[in-house]
């Protein structure tokens, strides 16, 4: 078991006083997640020639004010439009929204809603030198169609995380599996060795959404997307958090080292690997751990496991993981978010005595 391990791990120290590293970002790359789908690029092409372009006014923000009222940055949007709309710029698709690749324009994307943003964000509500995946342009006649900021790099996550948790098919969750464990354990180990100024800029982003009262989801390892190249972290859902609910959703340093370590399905991904490869897990979790919490210092966001704890207990009411039978027929893995949290957070105590 994991917490059995914890005597062989010696003690280990996280990197720090790394200068900051200046924002550098680009384009989400998420090929995985992909459903092609030449009637959604139909449909989404009779939307925009929907309405005739008659309403072309400044106002809409500030990247369309001092330029031609049918342009972005120069772009004329029927262009953008025309070039986008095509099956291989096709970078993500969900059940709210299809997003594509624009060829003109390499920092920004084109995101075409196929009903009201449950998630909407304000335009310009964060600092424009900051790079939250956030939409920086609405088109005119439709309302529907943004211009988002562009996010590179790789979804944290193993594959087939969701269906792992539940699938929908079978009505039931699945059993993680060795490969799956092998990929989190190199994930894992490459996100350990990043600079502290990465996990900075992280914790920079997450108090600006904290101090726009948004709230990351820390559940879903997807939810994290990393460049390796850039050495850049970056949180790409999140959501507006109700007046009256903002004692109960708060961000906090707990929730980086959570999504990043995928705290939900830690034990099991733990049981599949060597003792070799469980001892650098151990060590790695450390210090993703400590670098996450220095990092939130810096930023001041707040360290308050408190915080972590109600939000989780609060899912779980809502959301509820099921549990599976281990693969040895010994037990069950229990993913009661409540439960896995609790474990988490002794895990982490015992790491650091």
């Amino acid at each position: 078991m994991l917490v059995n391990a914890l005597k062989n791990v010696g003690s280990f120290s996280c990197l720090s006083n790394l200068k900051h590293a200046k924002k550098d970002y680009v384009i989400q790359k998420n090929e995985s997640s992909i459903k092609k789908s030449t009637d959604t690029i139909k449909q989404n092409r009779d939307f925009y020639y929907f309405s005739s372009p008659a309403f072309k006014g400044c106002g809409v923000n500030e990247y369309s004010c001092g330029m031609p009222y049918d342009s972005f940055l120069g772009v004329d949007l029927d262009e953008i439009i025309d070039t986008s709309l095509k099956e291989e710029n096709i970078i993500g698709q969900g059940a709210n929204s299809t997003v594509y690749n624009i060829p003109k324009l390499d920092d920004y994307v084109l995101k075409v809603l196929n009903k009201d943003d449950p998630n909407k964000i304000d335009m310009n509500e964060f600092p424009k030198n900051s790079n939250l995946g956030q939409p920086v342009f609405q088109f005119p006649d439709n309302p529907r169609m943004l211009i988002l900021k562009k996010i590179e790099g790789q979804e944290h996550s193993i594959s087939n995380w969701s269906r792992t948790i539940w699938d929908d098919e079978i009505k039931s969750p699945l059993n993680v599996t060795l490969e799956q464990s092998k990929t989190y354990f190199k994930k894992v180990d490459e996100l350990a060795k990043m600079p502290q100024s990465a996990f900075d800029d992280l914790a920079c982003d997450v108090k600006i959404l904290s101090d726009k009262h948004y709230k990351l989801d820390s559940i879903n390892p997807n939810n994290l997307i990393v460049d390796f190249d850039k050495q850049k972290i970056h949180i790409i859902d999140y959501f507006k958090v109700k007046e009256n609910e903002r004692d109960i959703y708060q961000n906090s340093s707990l929730d980086l080292s959570a999504v990043m370590l995928d705290f939900t399905l830690l034990d099991e991904y733990f049981d599949n690997l060597s003792n070799e490869e469980q001892k650098k897990l151990l060590s790695d979790v450390k210090t993703i751990y400590e670098k996450n919490e220095l990092a939130s210092k810096k930023a001041g966001l707040s360290t308050d496991r408190e915080k972590f704890i109600k939000y989780i207990r609060t899912t779980s009411k809502w959301f509820c993981a099921r549990s599976v039978e281990k693969p040895d027929g010994d037990g069950l893995y229990y993913r009661y978010y409540d439960i896995r949290a609790e474990k988490f957070l002794n895990l982490l105590d015992e790491l650091e005595k």
